[in-house]
């Protein structure tokens, strides 16, 4: 930082000085004593017998450093280019019991306007299981009937929050018109009560988003606008199994601006109250639950976005659930930019 080498005068006080510079006391003399050699420490407001002070010729008081660092944040209000059309995705799941695995995909998102709400066209493409591409009939079935409702048109409010579908009789229209090209390839029993049973589940409407809205990847990818901005802590409902109930965390925002061209923001918490892993496996909750059975489960996600556009570069999410110190599993997913 450069500065002035400033020769005191009859009469100059570290206070008299910093009100000129509209700074603190405390703040100029650190200024002077950081940069200064160490013989010309000051130590007192009184400047008797002190010769000269370094003055900051662009200092910034703490309150100018809060202002810049919330304008580098994104706004309060979710706006047209947070999100960007494609984000390459990796999920990767660790439980001590089944096999290590990981799942790649794109994510496109195309963003439309509506009012004050935003309209958000998702769809998914190019799965791939630990490097190769689904080969048993079964999987291939499953993606075959993502792919006939999609894109899933969903409704964002001004603050983030997914607030439900948009047009959802399309959903069911687009599945119900393309069924018969679905029954003719994949053939037999088995294809045909998967595709009865994923029909009935779209067709319950509140089931269906339930179903997306607790999966890992929509509540990393839409998270509420003020989590970027909050100072305190809060508690927020978060789904540790799809299709269960959520359950309330502790939550606090820490934000790193060290790097010159995004912003790293970390939203941590805790479980705040005791489940079983049977009742949220079950998606039921046991108020006898046997209190020795409560899991402790944490969540981390890292958002980092541009300095100045504010759009969102990058998140990674990490959820860890265990059982008195012993991990039952750790799901962690990143998201990347794709340009």
């Amino acid at each position: 930082m450069e500065f002035l080498k400033y020769k005191i005068q009859n009469g100059d006080t570290l206070n008299s000085i910093s009100l000129r510079l509209g700074i603190t006391e405390e703040e100029l003399k650190l200024f002077h004593n950081t940069h200064c050699e160490k013989m010309d420490v000051i130590w007192f407001s009184n400047l008797n017998y002190v010769d000269f002070l370094l003055i900051p010729l662009h200092f910034k008081t703490e309150n100018q450093k809060e202002s810049d660092r919330k304008n580098e944040l994104p706004y309060l209000e979710l706006f047209d280019s947070f999100y960007s059309k494609k984000y390459a995705a990796q999920e990767t799941i660790e439980d001590p019991f089944k096999k290590f695995f990981f799942i790649n995909y794109i994510v496109n998102l195309g963003i439309d306007k509506f009012n004050e709400y935003q309209i958000v066209n998702f769809d998914r493409q190019d799965f791939k299981t630990n490097g190769e591409s689904p080969d048993d009939k079964m999987s291939d079935l499953s993606l075959a009937c993502m792919r006939n409702i999609s894109p899933i048109s969903i409704i964002l409010t001004p603050t983030g929050k997914i607030a439900g579908f948009h047009d959802y009789d399309q959903i069911l229209k687009r599945f119900k018109d393309l069924r018969f090209d679905l029954e003719e390839f994949y053939t037999g029993e088995a294809s045909k009560i998967y595709i009865d049973s994923f029909e009935k589940s779209i067709c319950d409407e509140k089931y269906f988003f339930k179903q997306l809205q607790s999966t890992f990847l929509f509540q990393t990818l839409f998270p509420k606008m003020d989590w970027f901005h909050r100072k305190n802590s809060w508690i927020e409902n978060f789904y540790l199994f799809q299709n269960s109930f959520s359950v309330p965390f502790v939550l606090k925002t820490e934000t790193d601006h060290n790097h010159p061209d995004f912003v790293e923001t970390m939203i941590k918490g805790n479980l705040q109250e005791s489940y079983s892993l049977q009742e949220l496996k079950r998606g039921v909750r046991d108020p006898d639950r046997d209190s020795q059975e409560a899991l402790n489960a944490e969540i981390c996600i890292k958002y980092k976005t541009d300095k100045i556009n504010k759009n969102l570069l990058e998140a990674e999410s990490t959820m860890v659930i265990s059982h008195e110190g012993i991990l039952y599993q750790k799901h962690n997913l990143i998201l990347t930019q794709i340009v």
